[in-house]
């Protein structure tokens, strides 16, 4: 074993004739074959720092090298081509210095960070420069509508028309939370009132809000219809005489108007997404101006309440779409905002059922009253688009009559006009007997008006009479 320590290192260095002298040298000192392989084996090492590929690619090169150069000369430092072998290696690894792949480990170590850094520092500058986009995007969009001057943000948070000061749209601007009645209360108060009318030498009362910071005021018509003097009455007390811009009895909706600006206006909110047993909160002036600011609260009894309207004769007039609520509401609420509970105006309180009920209180959508005062506001006709958010017309025949069943004939026997210049009057005469409305068949009063009541004014029918002992059609417009 002495003897194998002190076996020549540059024995194997080379590819001929030293390699066999070292084996016979071995055998002849008493060693088997077996442990001069095993020696040859400990002594061809592969050096640790060398990659598992290039290791195994080195260690088959050396030893097809080591066979097939047995007779060859002694040459230690022999550079195989890489045309012959199949890796290219320039030198062979007994040469390699641990020091210069300590250095090349290192430097693939630095390029990584580098490489890390660069893509770091990249993706920071890429976020940075879609910030700044947005910002530039964002601002650009401001400073557009700034330009036009349509729109301006009030100090609540609500957008309203530099021109009617109607407040138009309130888009995801009131915060997203349930408000006590209190809160509800502290942050409208200010944009309530009661207004006063003198109408024939009497006074009547009702309430109202602002809808602009100028000075327009919602209200019921019913509440200054036909009034000479109207009054508003601030939450402070103090009284500023108003003008009615419009009204408009078939939708029951007045504008006003006051001097000054500065003033609170309230917020819309949706009133078509309000679900039965939703909370709400009425503000307004029961009774008298003594009871200003009076709140009241229920819930939603019905959404999308279809309310028929008749005249004093019990003609049917018009069809109300209302929101019906068991909050308490008394003759003065007219007029008054209803909130939902975010604080947003959902309706207009605008009327009760009967003295002798309780719990049955009606209000106008929101939407269909924003819609109904910025028309108002800015001069525009009221035609039946517009109104309709609110009020469903009724189409007229323009006759009255009575019930008639005799020798067969059943129908509306015609016994006066009550228009003289539209509908029926231009075609039928009295003592017709209406029999069909469009091909369906009438034998009540009760059945005309239903029937009527499918269509809109100005549709055409063909209205079938009975008169003198035969039957005849006529086309007439309704009105």
């Amino acid at each position: 074993m002495e003897e194998n320590r002190g076996f020549r290192k540059d024995s194997i260095r080379g590819h001929g004739n030293d390699i066999g002298d070292g084996f016979d040298q071995e055998i002849e000192r008493g060693r088997s074959e077996k442990d001069i392989e095993k020696n040859e084996r400990r002594k061809i090492r592969i050096p640790k720092k060398i990659k598992p590929r290039e290791a195994k690619c080195s260690e088959s090169i050396h030893r097809e090298t080591v066979d097939s150069t047995k007779n060859s000369k002694e040459d230690k430092n022999i550079e195989p081509s890489s045309k012959n072998l199949p890796c290219k290696i320039k030198e062979t690894y007994r040469d390699r210095d641990p020091k210069e792949e300590n250095k090349e480990q290192k430097t693939a170590r630095n390029v990584t960070r580098v490489g890390r850094f660069c893509i770091i520092f990249a993706t920071f500058c890429f976020v940075c420069g879609i910030l700044i986009l947005a910002s530039v995007i964002g601002s650009g969009r401001t400073d557009a509508n700034e330009e036009v001057g349509e729109l301006t943000q009030n100090s609540d948070g609500t957008t309203q028309n530099d021109d009617s000061g109607i407040v138009t749209d309130n888009e995801d601007k009131t915060e997203d939370k349930h408000l006590t009645k209190a809160e509800i209360y502290a942050r409208n108060i200010d944009g309530i009132v009661s207004i006063s009318a003198e109408i024939n030498g009497a006074t009547g009362i009702g309430s109202g809000f602002f809808v602009s910071g100028d000075g327009y005021v919602a209200t019921a018509a019913h509440v200054v219809e036909n009034a000479h003097t109207v009054w508003v009455i601030l939450a402070s007390g103090k009284r500023v005489e108003a003008s009615i811009v419009a009204e408009n009895e078939f939708s029951d909706v007045a504008l006003l108007k006051v001097a000054g600006n500065g003033y609170k206006p309230l917020t819309f909110g949706s009133s078509s997404s309000l679900e039965v047993g939703e909370l709400v909160t009425a503000i307004g002036t029961p009774a008298s101006l003594e009871y200003a600011g009076s709140l009241s609260s229920g819930e939603v009894s019905y959404n999308n309440r279809i309310l028929k309207v008749y005249d004093k004769d019990g003609t049917l007039t018009k069809k109300m779409k209302v929101i019906q609520t068991n909050a308490q509401v008394n003759p003065g609420n007219s007029g008054c905002p209803l909130f939902n509970v975010k604080g947003e105006v959902i309706g207009m309180v605008s009327m009760k059922l009967g003295r002798d009920y309780e719990g049955l209180g009606f209000a106008l959508p929101a939407e269909g009253v924003k819609r109904i005062i910025e028309a108002m506001a800015a001069g525009n006709e009221l035609d039946f688009d517009i109104l309709g958010g609110v009020a469903i017309p009724v189409p007229r025949l323009g006759i009255s009559g009575s019930e008639y069943s005799l020798d067969g004939i059943v129908g509306v026997e015609i016994v006066g006009f009550t228009n003289n210049e539209q509908g029926a009057v231009k075609v039928l005469k009295e003592g017709d007997i209406i029999t069909e409305i469009d091909g369906e068949s009438i034998y009540s009063t009760s059945r005309l008006s239903e029937t009527i009541g499918k269509y809109r004014p100005s549709d055409k029918v063909a209205v079938t009479v009975y008169r003198k002992g035969q039957y005849l059609t006529f086309s007439v417009t309704l009105y």
